[in-house]
């Protein structure tokens, strides 16, 4: 290629450079979407893991069996509350003592094997935690999540509005998610944590063997995910395909959203292969790991990532806005 003069050489490398630029802003905004850690063997999403946590431990790939409850992760000494006036216990749905297969015949390799589980009684909150729900605990207490302390122009305070006060609260964290159940069995003298991945499972099949709760197949009208493969690419206010935690039809346990909406933080430690050493009873997941295990796929998440035996991992400091929880409390 031949240039008449210098000013049209300059010209063609400031055009370079501007499409450059634009490749990479979209290139960013589709890996935010996506989640930032993908699972182990994924091919269709390569991206870098995060940022791992402080003072991690590699993840112990041969746990021993614990059949005991698990007891909420105690940092330091809860801190004693007076419950607000304005207290409000998230709804509860009672799943029974009983068994279940856990996991897939897919050919995920961290769904396998296939393998029985049996669970003591327990509650899990009907819906996801909502943002009404996690104000009164963050005002109750003073409470900063991990965006808000390390600045960062987006945190889910910028989403609470009144007519967002019913939608899942997205945007905090691991830790986020536990402080909010440590001060909840502080201010009720009730033992509340996040469910480990065995109870999330056991109460997100409502009961069935299939991949959704409500069969093998999965619709816009059952669930709100990405069902035209079209949301990953998507800026601005991504938070407009959130939907109210009371959405959808809910499960043959009474639960909401298991599939799709906002992904879920579970209490374990994620490890890929835990399922060739995980105990029969009440499993808790590995004692030790770098990533801590999420459920349930989300609004910007394929038809796939929904799959109630579908698993997933990110850094416990970790915040996304497809990002939430539910809680348990044990009975």
């Amino acid at each position: 290629m031949v240039f008449c003069n210098k000013s049209g050489y300059l010209k063609f490398i400031s055009q370079m450079l501007i499409s450059f630029c634009a490749l990479l802003v979209i290139s960013f905004s589709a890996y935010s979407q996506q989640g930032g850690r993908t699972y182990t063997g994924d091919s269709k999403i390569k991206t870098p893991p995060p940022t791992k946590p402080n003072n991690p431990t590699k993840p112990n790939n041969t746990t021993k069996p614990n059949n005991a409850k698990p007891k909420p992760t105690v940092d330091k000494p809860i801190e004693k509350f007076t419950a607000p006036a304005n207290l409000k216990i998230p709804e509860l749905v009672l799943i029974k003592s009983g068994g279940f297969m856990m996991g897939s015949k897919s050919s995920r390799a961290d769904e396998q094997p296939m393998h029985n589980v049996e669970l003591g009684e327990y509650e899990i909150s009907k819906y996801e935690i909502s943002n009404k729900e996690f104000e009164i605990f963050a005002s109750a207490t003073n409470y900063v999540t991990q965006p808000e302390q390390e600045k960062s122009p987006v945190c889910w305070r910028d989403y609470f509005t009144p007519d967002r006060e019913n939608y899942p609260v997205v945007l905090v964290s691991w830790q986020d998610a536990m402080a909010y159940c440590k001060w909840l069995s502080a201010v009720t003298g009730k033992t509340y944590r996040l469910p480990t991945e065995a109870e999330w499972e056991y109460a997100a099949r409502g009961g069935t063997t299939k991949a959704y709760s409500w069969g093998d197949e999965i619709d816009p009208e059952q669930a709100n995910y990405d069902s035209n493969a079209e949301r990953g690419l998507i800026a601005g206010v991504v938070l407009d395909f959130i939907e109210p935690v009371d959405s959808y039809s809910a499960n043959g346990y009474g639960l909401h959203n298991v599939s799709g909406n906002v992904a879920e933080w579970c209490y374990d430690w994620f490890d890929a292969d835990y399922y060739k050493n995980s105990p029969s009873k009440n499993p808790v997941g590995p004692e030790k790991g770098f990533y801590k295990a999420i459920r349930g796929g989300s609004w910007v998440s394929s038809a796939d990532i929904c799959r109630v035996s579908r698993r997933s991992n990110n850094s416990s400091t970790f915040t996304a806005p497809y990002l939430g929880f539910r809680i348990v409390k044990i009975n």
